[in-house]
């Protein structure tokens, strides 16, 4: 069964590093004044969360700025 954003958007609220969650929703209101799709933000975002996790799981915490 296919994500909605809104369930996208919980799993970022539940990153631990502040700094990727913080940049993760500063993505997500960019792609809205855009006037991007749903299932662009939704696929976007997604991604993006992805990849911090892979941070947080595989290169010890490392936050997307450094």
């Amino acid at each position: 069964m296919p994500q909605k954003l809104e369930t996208v958007l919980k799993h970022v609220e539940e990153i631990s590093n502040d700094v990727n969650r913080q940049l993760i929703k500063e993505y997500h209101k960019y792609l809205i004044i855009r006037e991007t799709g749903i299932n662009y933000q939704k696929d976007n975002i997604k991604l993006v969360y992805m990849f911090a996790e892979f941070f947080v799981t595989k290169i010890n915490k490392i936050s997307l700025v450094e």
